[in-house]
């Protein structure tokens, strides 16, 4: 094949691949943010699959890469030869060149995935954590120091601050605050949001402290430590639920 087409087709190839990994990225970013894997499908590909499909698009793009600076080396030895006013050298020279200059770039790279591959460690349960301090809770419920909070108050705060993604008219993800349901059955493998008498494992109070780094938007599900702090308090008392929250 003469070279000009096989240029072509190597550039075609490496336009369209960056072209996937960009599709891919914007997948992983938008459609399906972290979170979302045991709870989301997209075209029948969760985020997981998704994201093998973004790195089997960006290693096909490297070498495609790779083929492309091979294809142009000569040009390439020719111009830094001219920018830093080098002498011609014969071929052999710039074989031997392209030769170390591969062999830096690998060695790089190699060294680079070891160093992640080494670097990995496990992180803590990010669901059980420590609900607000007796302080906090006795100060912000309504109720007083002595009584626990009651439903219509933890519905008051979910509704104020979660309704408007997580009702009626749009449920993210899936989940609604205004069904029992989603508080207390297991999403997929994973734990109920509320452990009747467990504050300390339920998920939402890590939710709702804003310490769940492994969903979309962390930040967003932040509530204030007060209140945070009420909803524990019902969740340690039985989480006693009102006629307000619907089963279905």
């Amino acid at each position: 094949m003469k070279r000009p087409p096989l240029n072509l087709i190597v550039d075609l190839a490496a336009a369209l691949l960056f072209a996937g990994m960009t599709a891919t990225g914007y997948i992983l970013y938008g459609p399906l943010p972290p979170g979302t894997n045991k709870s989301h499908v997209l075209w029948g590909l969760s985020r997981h699959q998704w994201g093998e499909v973004h790195t089997g698009i960006s290693l096909a793009l490297l070498a495609s890469l790779t083929v492309h600076v091979a294809l142009h080396w000569p040009w390439v030895v020719v111009v830094v030869r001219r920018q830093f006013g080098l002498a011609t050298a014969d071929h052999g020279r710039h074989l031997r060149a392209a030769g170390v200059t591969l062999a830096v770039i690998g060695t790089v790279l190699v060294a680079f995935a070891w160093a992640a591959r080494w670097s990995v460690r496990e992180r803590p349960d990010p669901c059980c954590v420590e609900p607000a301090g007796p302080a906090e809770t006795d100060a912000a419920s309504p109720s007083g120091a002595g009584e626990s909070p009651k439903w219509n108050e933890v519905d008051e705060i979910l509704r104020a601050s979660c309704l408007s993604c997580h009702g009626p008219g749009r449920a993210r993800s899936g989940f609604r605050v205004d069904r029992r349901d989603d508080f207390v059955a297991g999403r997929g493998p994973g734990r109920p949001l509320v452990v009747p008498g467990d504050s300390r494992n339920s998920p939402l109070i890590a939710l709702l402290s804003g310490r769940r780094s492994d969903i979309a938007f962390p930040g967003r599900h932040r509530l204030p430590e007060g209140e945070v702090g009420v909803i524990a308090r019902w969740i340690d008392a039985g989480a006693a639920w009102g006629d307000a929250v619907s089963d279905k």
